[in-house]
């Protein structure tokens, strides 16, 4: 448990106003307090006021209130908690909590681990995205994207407002391409220094049945990258793509899609595509969207519906219930309507039901 001297000191040491207005641009100075269009609910009239004396927010149109830590339970979804190791790293304090000196050694060491990881996937992604706007073969993968209708716009900012909304939705959801050589993103990963045995615990690489060194699990793939709510990327999902020239023929058709395997940062079940991008969208319009799979969310996206999410290639779970219960209180379901879709539907009504 989190010590009362901790939070204490973090509600003493937030600037409640700064904070809030990484939210709010809108955010001004009227009087003693600053007002502007809340984030909780949508309006033209500005109703939401930030006292930094009292370190105190509401809405006097939806009535939301409180200090730093639920403004960020509620805006970013965190946990209690979460919001207050979030506030204390940002203010450079040092949580205290009632745990023995072994667990609290176990607890940084885990930590430690955890941010490794985070660090390999960022590179990762980073790569997937460089390679589909590089690579000799990126045009299999942005041949996909155009089936979609997501073709990403010439970079030379004319784009009208529709091709400007989907260059921000496949640069929001880290849209890239994984190169058809067996170790491309391992050559890569150990130029900038990461460890094989990292990336293969990060799910990334699979080491080779015979003799050493390992190989790449996702190739010649569209890349999606799987977010939790802090933004960190923790897996990647791979949809496969036509084949190239020179592939044998009788060479067994790849699987449509390739997902990350569960790691120590990564656990499908807990996690929803899209929360993260859509956090926002989904707490004003206080619903959500669940939809199938990926294309869908990011399509939906791109097209003005960015309350739109999806569970990881499994059956939508009770704590994926409990996630979204953070930013909605009501959720709409756009199963396919198969007999696999009125399946998945029917499955998830009663992790929605429990979760309120």
């Amino acid at each position: 448990m989190i010590s009362a001297r901790t939070l204490a000191e973090v509600k003493e040491r937030t600037d409640l106003v700064a904070l809030i207005g990484e939210h709010v641009p809108s955010l001004k100075l009227r009087g003693r307090s600053y007002t502007g269009l809340c984030p909780f609910h949508a309006e033209k009239t500005p109703s939401f006021h930030v006292n930094r004396e009292r370190a105190f927010y509401h809405c006097f149109g939806c009535k939301e209130s409180g200090g730093a830590i639920d403004f960020l339970m509620k805006v970013e979804g965190h946990t209690f908690p979460e919001a207050v190791r979030d506030l204390a790293e940002r203010a450079g304090i040092t949580v205290e909590d009632d745990e023995s000196p072994e667990q609290r050694r176990d607890f940084d060491r885990k930590r430690r681990e955890a941010q490794d990881l985070y660090q390999v996937m960022n590179l990762a992604a980073l790569f997937y995205e460089t390679q589909l706007r590089e690579h000799d073969s990126r045009e299999y993968a942005l041949a996909e994207l155009r089936s979609r209708g997501l073709e990403p716009p010439p970079r030379t900012g004319a784009e009208d407002a529709a091709a400007g909304r989907i260059q921000e939705t496949l640069d929001a959801f880290r849209l890239g391409y994984a190169p058809h050589g067996w170790d491309e993103l391992a050559k890569y990963l150990r130029a900038q220094g990461v460890a094989a045995s990292d990336a293969e615990r990060a799910g990334l690489l699979l080491p080779r049945s015979s003799g050493t060194g390992h190989y790449d699990r996702f190739r010649h793939r569209l890349m999606f990258a799987v977010t939790d709510t802090h933004g960190r990327v923790v897996a990647f999902s791979g949809r496969a793509l036509a084949a190239l020239p020179g592939t044998p023929e009788g060479t067994d058709k790849p699987a449509k899609y390739i997902n990350s395997p569960e790691t120590p940062i990564y656990t499908k079940g807990n996690e929803l595509f899209g929360v993260f991008q859509g956090r926002h969208a989904i707490r004003q319009a206080a619903s959500a969207l669940v939809v199938e799979g990926n294309f869908d969310v990011v399509a939906l996206h791109a097209r003005g519906f960015a309350n739109t999410v999806a569970p990881l290639g499994t059956a939508f779970t009770p704590e994926q219930a409990k996630l979204l219960k953070r930013f909605a209180n009501h959720v709409t379901l756009v199963f396919d309507g198969d007999s696999a879709g009125q399946k998945a539907t029917a499955a998830a009504r009663e992790p929605l039901r429990t979760a309120g």
